[in-house]
């Protein structure tokens, strides 16, 4: 098992508060979205931090840009939106949330979170979460996620 992912409950709710200063919430973006990167054999893209919108990624210059709200940045922001990039490199897509943005982002939660029902999937978007969701309920018909029990004692 690699070093950082022995720490999942870190990595699944990463969550970046206000009292960091924008170039460490930058620092730590990039080196989120190196990982997931390296694991496709991907160059990562550059790395941004603004105010405004949740996250979003330009396919023309290639850029990753998350916001520092007032709350919180969720991890599953810099998943999505590293999916994007990911999509971008591999495959050209010509629909930002099509199939082939579908399964990369599939990919990536698999490897990114020890268990993919971990992902934050009410912040998704419906057509993707619809297609996520069926690929869980395969995974668990087929034995190969494991599911929780509930705590009976």
């Amino acid at each position: 098992m690699q070093d950082w992912r022995k720490d999942i409950d870190r990595l699944y709710s990463l969550y970046y508060t206000n009292k960091n200063t924008k170039a460490t919430l930058q620092i730590q973006v990039l080196n989120e979205v190196t990982k997931i990167c390296k694991h496709f054999n991907v160059p990562p893209p550059t790395v941004r931090v603004t105010q405004g919108r949740a996250g979003r990624y330009r396919y023309h210059d290639q850029v990753l840009t998350v916001t520092s709200q007032s709350t919180m940045t969720p991890i599953s922001v810099i998943v999505h939106e590293t999916a994007h990039h990911i999509t971008r490199r591999l495959y050209s897509p010509r629909r930002p949330h099509g199939k082939e943005f579908k399964r990369v982002l599939w990919q990536i939660i698999r490897f990114y979170y020890e268990m993919p029902t971990e992902y934050e999937w009410e912040r998704e978007y419906r057509s993707v979460k619809k297609f996520l969701l069926r690929r869980i309920q395969k995974y668990i018909k087929k034995d190969l996620l494991p599911i929780k029990e509930a705590d009976n004692g």
